[in-house]
C-alpha cells in the first residue's frame, strides 16, 4: 500500500505497508518515527522531542524508534503537524502511546473545511494511578467519559487509540481504546466559521503535573473512508 507524507511543503509517496490497528479505513499518512522529526516542535523551557532507538521495554512492537515528548513540571510540550484533508466523509487519527508517571496526554485534531473550523480531541490522564479517558470539546470544560477508570490498563503500558469522525459534519463517529470501541453518534466536537484552507492540523501535546514527564509515540496514522460503525 503505498501513502502519501507530508514533510513541509514536500510530499514524498512512501511503499510500507501499515494496517490501522482496528483494521478499518484506508491509510493516507503515517509516521513510525523511523525517518527522523516531521513534526513541528514548540520550543519550552526544559520541554523536549525527540525520535530515538528504543530502549529496553520502550518500544511498541518489538523494533524500529519510538518519538519522545517531554514536558517541564507544571508545564506543556507540544508538537502539531499540518496534513492534507482526505477526500472523503469519514476520517481517523490514531495513535500508540506510552505515558510514564503523573501526567496527561492529549491528542487534539483541527479540521479546516474552507468556512469551519471542527475542533476533537481525546484526553488522557493518568494523576494518581487511575487513567481516565476522554472525547472532549475543551480539555478541562465540556467532555464526556469514554471509559470507566477501572477498564483501563494503568499508566507505563502501551496502548492504541483511535478517534473517528465526519469531517463533514463535525460529528464525532467512534473511539478505541485498546480493545474497546465506543459509539458516539450524535456527538459534536466544537464547530466554529473559519475561512482557512481545507486541512488538518494535529496536536500531540504533553501536560506534566509534577516533575519532568515524558510520553513515548509511535506509529501515528490518519486513515479516510472510515465506516460509520
Amino acid at each position: 500500500m503505498a501513502t502519501i507524507v507530508s514533510t513541509s511543503s514536500l510530499v514524498t509517496i512512501v511503499s510500507k505497508p501499515v494496517s490501522p490497528f482496528d483494521g478499518k479505513g484506508d491509510v493516507v499518512w503515517y509516521d513510525d518515527f523511523e525517518s527522523g522529526r516531521r513534526w513541528a516542535f514548540t520550543p519550552a523551557a526544559n520541554a523536549a522531542f525527540n525520535t530515538m532507538a528504543p530502549l529496553a521495554n520502550i518500544n511498541s512492537d518489538g523494533k524500529g524508534a519510538v518519538g519522545y515528548i517531554q514536558a517541564p513540571a507544571n508545564g506543556i510540550a507540544t508538537i502539531s503537524s499540518f496534513l492534507y484533508l482526505p477526500n472523503t466523509t469519514r476520517v481517523g487519527v490514531e495513535l500508540s502511546f506510552l505515558a510514564q508517571g503523573f501526567m496527561a496526554f492529549e491528542m487534539r485534531v483541527y479540521v479546516y473545511t474552507g468556512s469551519q473550523r471542527h475542533r476533537h480531541a481525546l484526553y488522557f490522564n493518568s494523576v494518581g494511578g487511575a487513567p481516565l479517558i476522554t472525547a472532549s470539546l475543551y480539555r478541562r470544560n465540556a467532555s464526556f467519559n469514554l471509559v470507566p477508570v477501572q477498564l483501563l490498563a494503568s499508566a507505563g503500558s502501551w496502548e492504541a487509540w483511535k478517534l473517528v469522525f465526519n469531517i463533514t459534519t463535525g460529528q464525532l463517529v467512534r473511539a478505541l481504546f485498546g480493545n474497546l470501541s465506543f459509539d458516539l453518534a450524535g456527538q459534536s466536537g466544537e464547530i466554529s466559521a473559519n475561512s482557512t484552507p481545507q486541512s488538518l492540523e494535529i496536536y500531540l501535546m504533553v501536560y506534566s503535573l509534577v516533575a519532568n514527564q515524558a510520553v513515548y509515540i509511535d506509529n501515528f496514522i490518519l486513515t479516510k473512508d472510515e465506516p460509520e460503525r
